[in-house]
């Protein structure tokens, strides 16, 4: 999410942003996804879910959206799912960037070892490292 002074403020103003411009646009799936990471962000995967699918369902080529739809299934356990997800974001974002969410080593490609659940590398990427 980022660093702030007072996290619990920024994703608190976050979170009114976001729910003021879904007032004003049901349709801005920008809004549905800054609310699916708020979600994330709190631990609440299936509210998470609902929010990043809604976002998918208006514009399916959204990178940040299919990133986050990856990062919710890695954290519930999906991994199969979630590497799948995570491996359309570099082609979905226009600048080709991978996707570093968390428990992710960016500069790794995308497989099973890389999606622990953790921030941990493995005990064999501790040793490259």
């Amino acid at each position: 999410m980022g660093w702030a002074e007072s996290p619990s403020e920024a994703v608190g103003r976050a979170e009114d942003t976001a729910n003021r411009a879904l007032a004003l646009d049901e349709f801005n799936a920008r809004a549905h996804i800054i609310l699916g990471r708020i979600h994330i962000f709190h631990q609440r995967y299936e509210p998470a879910r609902v929010k990043i699918d809604r976002a998918i369902a208006l514009n399916p080529n959204d990178a940040h959206a299919l990133a986050g739809r990856g990062n919710i299934r890695m954290w519930l356990g999906e991994t199969d799912a979630a590497i799948r997800d995570l491996e359309l974001w570099p082609r979905a974002h226009s600048d080709g960037r991978v996707c570093p969410g968390p428990g992710l080593l960016p500069e790794r490609p995308l497989g099973r070892g890389n999606l622990a659940g953790s921030a941990q590398p493995s005990a064999d990427r501790r040793r490259e490292l």
